[in-house]
């Protein structure tokens, strides 16, 4: 849809912005339509299964860290109404299906867990910085 290296113009070859983005507008609450006439979905009120890694060069998680990830969810799920069916932790990543409810995303709870939870299990290791990769893995379930 929208192509970085048309955005990397001087001002003078770029022209207006309109003219550089394909978005046209929504049809409804979950659908958009593009100038092109392609459709696309905004990705909440679905369920997804996430896969979350922890960064290679970090420690592998302990059952301590997973009672304190298992308290990010929860506290998460209260300050954002998603849905979480089922999760697993492993040592060196972590698994669930969850529905993000509208306006919510994916990647804005996904995000939000991540935060929360490298908060909380830095603080219990006396650790600074990033555990988690920056991207994780989703795939929108067909139901």
């Amino acid at each position: 849809m929208f192509k970085l290296e048309r955005a990397l113009k001087t001002y003078s070859e770029a022209g207006s912005l309109n003219a550089q983005v394909n978005f046209f507008g929504f049809i409804d609450d979950h659908t958009f339509l593009t100038k092109s006439g392609e459709l696309g979905l905004v990705l909440s009120d679905r369920y997804f299964f996430v896969t979350c890694r922890v960064l290679p060069q970090c420690e592998r998680l302990s059952e301590a860290d997973f009672a304190l990830l298992a308290g990010s969810v929860q506290s998460r799920r209260t300050q954002h109404h998603f849905l979480l069916t089922t999760w697993v932790f492993l040592p060196d990543h972590w698994h669930a299906i969850l529905m993000p409810p509208y306006p919510s995303t994916v990647s804005g709870l996904m995000e939000s867990v991540k935060v929360s939870s490298t908060r909380q299990i830095n603080k219990l290791r006396g650790d600074k910085g990033v555990l988690w990769q920056g991207r994780f893995l989703d795939r929108a379930l067909r139901t």
